[in-house]
């Protein structure tokens, strides 16, 4: 036993990470962009704001909240900043580790080592398992199953233990199935997982009354698992509004969400039997499963129905057998797990965010992982020689390790994701518009518009693909074109709030300010929390002379935002040209706290402290202003240079004056004006 648990875990490691390791070199793909690349969260150290902000910065409405996944990502941040090797780093490691845990806890239930490595081999081999991996959002199911898979191992050794051991590993489990919920609300399962194992172990004692037994000894000891669920929900409800979803999902990303009832459980069943189709043959895999390419299921005739139908009564049959004592209680554990996890990601009992993901896979997989660890010491107990279910074991885990490291390869980068995504789910407008966004990034207009209609072929009332198809017809220069397409996005949703932006900066440069006006002022009735938003809004006052609304909109922007420069510039100098230099003077004073990087306001404050005969205060601010590169950087040690000499402080003067001669591209008048000056230094 000793050996085993030192050699599977090695062999665990060393074959997992041979069929990783090329997803090493990834970069960021899909929602990593703004849960991870684009997160203002995760880049500055505060653990209060990680802990009280939504998995999707901003979008509470979303509903996710996951901050513990969060904390590790600005742990990844704060040891190397964006580089994702890192991060994929992190997410291989976790993966293997829960696959040692797995080893683990399997060597318990099924006491045999090699079925026990099986099972875990299987699990961190599948290419199930790839999106989880290789997204790198995918660490909330890999962070989570962690914590599950460890507090399962220690409620499962406290088994084991009597006295004071036993009450610190049970306490422990009580701990790490709460700290579990924190990386993704999904770990509240193991509270099914700690009842369906209990209950395994009632079966295999063989008691006369099973379902009274467990009531009466058992249920009592998960009454804190579900406490610590209670609460961990009760401060998700303080983040996102909700303990569910607070709005429904987007059509595009979960139609099952508009279905009448009955259509939503007959779809979700018939998604069951996908799910587990994607578990035996992962063959054909995907990214998005989204509009269209799961189509309603309207008829209980339906095929896919009724296979999904079929696998849920062969799985619950499996199950009753083992409870009956017709087949050993362990060939029903692992399709008891497989139930209990796809249960909440299912859409059966309530609609969640997406129709189908691999993703959500990651927990589910450990019941077939038992099952086919049950399947395999079944046939080394059987007359048939040893070498033959080595060899099965062999082949099935060489071809999953096969396709696992070739489908790391699609997760290169966006483009190789999408076009892969197209091919495996050509029914989903979702995956052509990515695919359209990742021609956009590389500068192929011709063939992200080609994208973008077959997104719209699909769905026509696809709000985001008639705004990016806005976005490239300005890409390619074009002045009428764009106008159409955000109208276009407004009459299908006219929520969408970056197509408002867009449509007003477009009528603004048309000149035509009143409706340019109009068009901000529904974006900022839509979000009026939006800094971006709001400073646009001020700015289409401004240009229209509404001083007032201009003054208090850019207040209020930065208020939101204390650094946002362009808002900072507008106000002051709307202040200076009313006579009001003072108040001038504390916006920028303000703004330069809030980023001290503001080259453009530090020089335009050095010029109100030299006109204000603040000269010393006006010379600093003007070696501030000289960090920025190009001549107005170059012309600030110019300036500090002249109020240096005039305070007689010499070698400051010299070493600006110096620094310009060598900076300055323009005018050369200045540059013999900056040497006259230096000379009478010396």
């Amino acid at each position: 036993m000793q050996r085993s648990f030192l050699i599977y875990p090695v062999l665990i490691f060393f074959l997992g990470g041979l069929a990783y390791v090329n997803s090493l070199g990834n970069g960021f793909t899909f929602d990593d962009g703004a849960i991870v690349l684009n997160n203002p969260v995760i880049r500055v150290w505060n653990l209060g704001a990680i802990f009280s902000e939504p998995w999707w910065p901003g979008r509470a409405d979303i509903g996710l909240y996951r901050p513990l996944t969060t904390l590790t990502f600005a742990l990844n941040y704060q040891a190397h900043d964006v580089g994702p090797y890192g991060y994929h780093l992190v997410n291989v490691l976790l993966h293997l580790l829960n696959g040692a845990l797995v080893f683990w806890i399997a060597f318990r239930v099924l006491g045999h080592a090699a079925a026990a490595g099986v099972t875990a081999l299987v699990f961190v081999l599948h290419p199930i398992q790839t999106e989880a991996v290789n997204g790198l959002v995918g660490r909330a199911e890999l962070l989570s199953a962690f914590w599950v898979l460890f507090a399962w191992l220690m409620y499962l050794v406290a088994s084991y233990e009597t006295g004071r051991l036993q009450r610190v590993l049970y306490n422990g489990a009580l701990v790490a199935g709460f700290v579990g919920c924190f990386a993704k609300e999904h770990a509240a399962v193991l509270v099914g997982f700690l009842a369906v194992y209990d209950f395994v172990l009632v079966l295999r004692r063989g008691e006369a009354s099973p379902f009274r037994y467990f009531l009466r000894n058992d249920v009592k000891r998960y009454v804190p698992f579900v406490l610590i669920v209670g609460v961990f929900l009760a401060i998700r409800h303080l983040v996102v509004g909700a303990i569910l979803l607070p709005s429904q999902p987007l059509l595009v990303d979960n139609s099952l969400a508009y279905l009448p009832g009955w259509q939503r459980a007959l779809t979700a069943i018939a998604i069951l039997g996908k799910y587990v189709g994607l578990l035996v043959a992962p063959v054909t895999l995907s990214a998005d499963y989204s509009f269209n390419q799961i189509p309603a299921v309207a008829s209980v005739f339906d095929f896919r129905f009724l296979a999904g139908l079929g696998v849920v009564a062969a799985t619950v049959f499996v199950i009753v057998q083992g409870v009956r004592g017709r087949l050993d209680p362990v060939w029903g554990f692992g399709p008891a797990l497989i139930l209990l996890a796809l249960l909440p990601v299912s859409n059966l009992l309530f609609p969640i965010g997406t129709i189908l993901g691999e993703r959500l896979l990651y927990l589910p997989s450990i019941g077939f992982c038992f099952l086919l660890g049950v399947g395999y010491r079944r046939l080394t107990r059987t007359v048939m020689p040893v070498w033959i279910p080595v060899t099965i074991a062999g082949l099935l885990l060489g071809v999953y390790s096969v396709r696992t490291h070739l489908r790391n390869l699609d997760w290169r980068n966006d483009f190789t994701l999408f076009s892969a995504t197209v091919r495996s789910a050509p029914n989903s407008a979702k995956a052509h518009f990515n695919l359209g966004s990742a021609f956009r990034e590389q500068g192929e207009l011709k063939k992200a518009l080609d994208a973008y209609w077959a997104a719209l072929e699909i769905y026509p009332e696809y709000a985001e693909v008639h705004y990016n198809i806005g976005v490239t017809y300005q890409d390619f220069g074009q002045e009428e074109k764009p106008e159409g397409a955000y109208r276009q996005a407004l009459e299908v949703d006219p929520a969408h709030v970056s197509s408002w932006v867009n449509l007003g900066s477009m009528l603004g440069r048309k000149g035509r300010n009143q409706e340019a006006l109009d068009a901000f002022g529904r974006a900022r009735d839509l979000v009026p929390n939006r800094a971006d938003v709001v400073y646009n809004y001020g700015l289409a006052c401004q240009q229209l002379g509404r001083v007032e609304e201009a003054t208090q909109a850019y207040q209020r922007v930065l208020k939101l935002v204390p650094g946002f420069v362009d808002a900072a510039i507008n106000l002051g100098d709307m202040y200076a040209r009313t006579g009001r230099m003072d108040e001038t003077v504390r916006v920028y004073e303000r703004l330069l706290q809030a980023k001290p990087e503001a080259y453009q306001v530090a020089f335009n404050l050095a010029v109100l402290k030299e006109r204000s005969n603040q000269p010393g205060e006006a010379a600093s601010l003007f070696l501030q202003a000289s960090s920025e590169p190009g001549e107005r950087g170059a012309l600030g040690l110019y300036r500090a240079g002249m109020l240096y000499k005039k305070l007689g402080e010499t070698e400051a003067a010299r070493h600006a004056l110096a620094g310009f001669i060598a900076r300055w591209p323009g005018d050369p008048t200045f540059t013999i004006a900056a040497r006259r000056h230096l000379a009478e230094l010396e």
